[in-house]
């Protein structure tokens, strides 16, 4: 069976920026770039069940992370990635939880960096942690960001609140709906929601793929 054009395009983006990253002209960012592609590239492969492919994709993802320079942006997509790598034998909540801390010791004011550092908490099961970070997150974006309602919603359930978790969803997914619903970091917190909670709100169909840096 022939290759997606997606996949076809990631993979071939993935090498023309590895090339790019080791000439005379290559730049950290560049290997950053490289790192997004194989990180989508790895959640086709996973859709297409190939698992070996899938795996292969995130080690060489997390192999360029783990020697970019520790920027709090590029530490906090490395934490993205171990948190939600299409293959779950590869993921690393501890580590994440570690550098999403730097990030945020780094960068306190951007509510992407600590939304992260909440999801990290949240999966090592530092709750009262995570409720503190969204806290704080909540006082830089306010109650209607969708992500900031969608963490909330895990946190609710984990702490044994499901029907509280489920208004919580049901109005993150609302909000994400009108603001950006074509968000891949977004739609990967709603799926998982959406799997805590036993309910899924539909989304949108119209919008386009977005193998680019998630942003919130």
């Amino acid at each position: 069976m022939s290759e997606s054009a997606s996949r076809q395009n990631l993979r071939q983006s993935a090498g023309v920026l590895l090339e790019l990253a080791a000439s005379d002209a290559g730049l950290p960012r560049h290997n950053e770039n490289a790192a997004w592609a194989l990180y989508y590239l790895a959640h086709e492969l996973a859709k297409a069940e190939d698992t070996t492919g899938t795996e292969a994709a995130i080690r060489s993802a997390i192999e360029i992370r783990n020697n970019l320079p520790p920027r709090a942006r590029w530490l906090d997509n490395y934490a993205w990635l171990l948190l939600t790598a299409p293959a779950q034998n590869l993921r690393d909540e501890s580590k994440a939880e570690s550098l999403a801390s730097i990030a945020v010791q780094l960068a306190p004011k951007t509510s992407r960096f600590i939304h992260t550092l909440a999801m990290a908490q949240l999966r090592t099961g530092q709750f009262d942690e995570s409720a503190n970070s969204l806290r704080k997150s909540a006082l830089l974006t306010g109650s209607g960001h969708p992500e900031q309602q969608l963490l909330q919603a895990i946190l609710t359930f984990r702490q044994g609140d499901t029907d509280q978790a489920r208004q919580l969803y049901a109005s993150g997914a609302v909000l994400m709906e009108e603001k950006a619903p074509a968000n891949p970091r977004l739609l990967t917190i709603h799926q998982e929601v959406a799997a805590l909670v036993g309910s899924d709100t539909p989304l949108r169909k119209d919008v386009p793929d977005a193998p680019t840096e998630p942003t919130n």
